[in-house]
């Protein structure tokens, strides 16, 4: 069956709707589609509220019973171009993309642009002084990185840093919290930056020549 926009969530065969499904789980991205979709028989009404979201997060297989959900629902039941246009407005480029190149076989070369600068950022540690000095821990990053400007990456504020992990929120994330781990030069983060997950390093110790060395394998 050929896949177009206008076939049904629904009609996804078992294989195809099992990979969506598996990207959707990673990070609970789900509740990020979620939290964007429409009534699709309303679109003035919000399709999932914040406690319709919870309950299908206590299922099994939350991000399978998600997508049921709203593949079946209401009489003007969503195709694969709603999907598409919701996953690019919450930013979740993987899925983006897996429906856009491989379900229907649409070449994108500036999804595939974005794909590559979120895939960037998640792998980036985005370290701050905890002083705050940001300009001058910019410049003296610059200095030390080989021929890489800091214009190329994108920067944050360490007030949304700090707010995006709830003030650098030291509970474990598999308890809710936002603390990955702990290293040599400080803590690691886990945060979502306008749809991006990144992971931010609260540095500790003064920046050494180590620190640099692992930095510049990072932003390659």
């Amino acid at each position: 069956m050929e896949l177009k926009l206008s076939t049904k969530v629904r009609d996804l065969r078992l294989r195809e709707r099992n990979k969506l499904t598996m990207i959707l789980t990673v990070n609970h991205s789900w509740k990020d589609l979620a939290a964007v979709l429409r009534n699709p028989d309303n679109k003035d009404v919000d399709m999932f509220t914040a406690e319709d979201i919870d309950i299908l997060d206590l299922e099994p297989r939350p991000a399978e019973a998600f997508l049921e959900h709203w593949s079946t629902y209401g009489r003007k039941q969503p195709n694969l171009g709603d999907l598409l246009s919701a996953l690019k407005e919450s930013n979740l480029l993987r899925a983006a993309h897996f429906v856009q190149s491989e379900l229907l076989k649409i070449s994108d070369e500036s999804l595939e642009d974005e794909e590559a600068i979120s895939e960037k950022l998640e792998t980036v540690l985005h370290s701050v002084a905890q002083n705050n000095e940001t300009a001058e821990a910019v410049d003296l990053i610059n200095q030390n990185l080989q021929g890489i400007d800091l214009s190329e990456l994108t920067q944050f504020n360490f007030s949304d840093l700090a707010r995006s992990t709830r003030n650098f929120c030291n509970i474990r994330a598999e308890e809710g919290g936002h603390k990955i781990g702990e290293g040599a030069y400080g803590s690691v983060y886990r945060a979502n930056i306008s749809g991006i997950t990144v992971a931010v390093k609260l540095l500790k110790e003064p920046i050494d020549k180590q620190f640099f060395t692992e930095l510049n394998i990072l932003v390659r």
